[in-house]
């Protein structure tokens, strides 16, 4: 019922009403009494502590507790130094140490609290409590360190769980909506471990003040913080590692070669992957309408070009520009592709008069200009021509993660061809999305995708 047996040791004073007792003297208060104790000293004593109020009844037995504590005076300002230690459950180990002032330990306090090789299903009335769902299997240590200081309290937890697993889910209105299979996918390094610390701080004096609210409200914002920024967590397992960037691979427009700065970006990502090897990675394909046309459009007129002019796509640059050659492929194009536009005129609109002679000179480059840009404006791209590029760039990621040779192509997982709005200073940004690797089967790739060429 929320009660302790503790609180039948306290009894109020019966023989005065509360008003006769406003009405005494300060003098007439006893003064406190002294206290002077010392060594205490326990021997072979047990703890048991069930609570009953949780989804799941919860009883911990600690044996074979025993250790001393400091001498007493509770005039000194000296603190009492506490050594203890206890069994608990069959295999587990609990210690304690530190100091406490002891007739007013949220005064002053700085305690050491262990507990070691502890079976994680004991604790599941606990999370059944706070996170609605049981625990199947794992180990836990903890280290606490609880400092207080006039009533306000600092607390570093340290929590190490090995081959840790939730199970079944339990209801509980009290229990907290939280990402935890996510969470704890991400937490767990390569040998199944979860290292975490967990820092809280309070103010005793608050009437809102809850020890337990406070520390659940602290996992619980790890929790979070894990699964909302999981490429963040992922980036802080790399020395050197960019963890901002490494939720996104960027593509200039038109293409799907990764660049060198990406491949080093996939090359990190796969690195941290290895040490979180219940997670996988989906890799979506990506376009931008406004970009990606564009740039295909003028890919498609170099490529046009380079035929007309027997070179290659590649060779279709600034050097060719004010090439006659360059210039006749350009006119033949437009003379198949825009009959209605007359060349000839088109020309005269280029004829600038000369700024010494007044004579008129032909703009060449301009002219140029203006044909390629009407040229580029009316290749047809179309969605699909948008999604084979989209899908071009998944396999050229694909390709660089599973071509590494260390993770597992199992661990990759194909995504959707998408649309994105964002860029990033005119490129191309596609997310990654992590997940856990439950995936279905036909979502992941039997074997590496052979690697691609650029879109052309």
């Amino acid at each position: 019922d929320g009660s302790t047996n503790f609180q039948s040791l306290t009894q109020e004073d019966t023989t005065a009403s509360k008003a006769d007792t406003a009405t005494v003297k300060a003098d007439e208060v006893s003064a406190a009494m002294n206290v002077r104790v010392g060594q205490t000293l326990v021997d072979n004593a047990s703890v048991d502590f069930s609570d009953f109020s949780l989804p799941l009844p919860f009883r911990v037995l600690i044996s074979k507790f025993g250790g001393s504590m400091s001498a007493i005076d509770s005039q000194s300002q000296q603190l009492s130094e506490l050594n203890f230690e206890g069994q608990v459950g069959e295999y587990g180990l609990t210690t304690l140490g530190g100091s406490l002032s002891v007739m007013a330990p949220t005064d002053q306090a700085d305690i050491q609290l262990d507990f070691r090789n502890l079976n994680m299903i004991d604790l599941s009335p606990y999370t059944a409590e706070f996170a609605g769902r049981k625990i199947s299997s794992g180990k836990l240590n903890m280290g606490l360190n609880y400092k207080f200081q006039n009533q306000k309290i600092i607390g570093d937890n340290n929590i190490v769980l090995a081959d840790f697993t939730l199970g079944e889910q339990v209801e509980s209105a009290d229990a907290m909506s939280l990402p935890l299979d996510l969470a704890l996918a991400l937490l767990k390094d390569v040998n199944g471990t979860i290292d975490m610390d967990v820092h809280i701080s309070g103010d005793m004096n608050d009437p809102a003040f809850s020890a337990s609210g406070i520390i659940m409200k602290a996992f619980a914002n790890l929790i979070i913080k894990a699964a909302a920024s999981p490429f963040k967590l992922l980036g802080s397992l790399i020395p050197g590692g960019n963890e901002a960037d490494l939720e996104n691979i960027e593509f200039l427009p038109g293409r799907a070669d990764l660049t060198p700065p990406e491949q080093e970006k996939l090359t990190q990502l796969s690195t941290a992957l290895l040490q979180r090897p219940t997670l996988s990675l989906q890799v979506d394909g990506g376009y931008n309408r406004t970009l990606d046309t564009q740039a295909l459009q003028k890919i498609n007129v170099d490529n046009q070009l380079a035929t007309i002019m027997g070179i290659t796509g590649a060779e279709v640059g600034e050097e060719q520009q004010l090439t006659r050659k360059y210039r006749k492929g350009l006119e033949k194009l437009a003379s198949q592709q825009l009959p209605e536009t007359s060349l000839r005129s088109l020309r005269t609109e280029f004829d600038r008069p000369d700024p010494e002679t007044g004579a008129k000179v032909f703009d060449e480059l301009a002219y140029i200009t203006e044909l390629r840009t009407r040229l580029e404006a009316i290749q047809p791209v179309d969605d699909n021509y948008l999604q084979t590029l989209a899908g071009q760039r998944s396999a050229m990621v694909i390709a660089r993660l599973t071509s590494l040779g260390k993770l597992d192509t199992s661990r990759i997982v194909s995504g959707a061809l998408i649309e994105v709005d964002s860029t990033a200073e005119g490129w191309i940004e596609i997310p990654m999305n992590i997940i856990i690797n439950d995936s279905p089967p036909e979502q992941r790739l039997d074997k590496p995708p052979t690697t691609l060429q650029p879109a052309t």
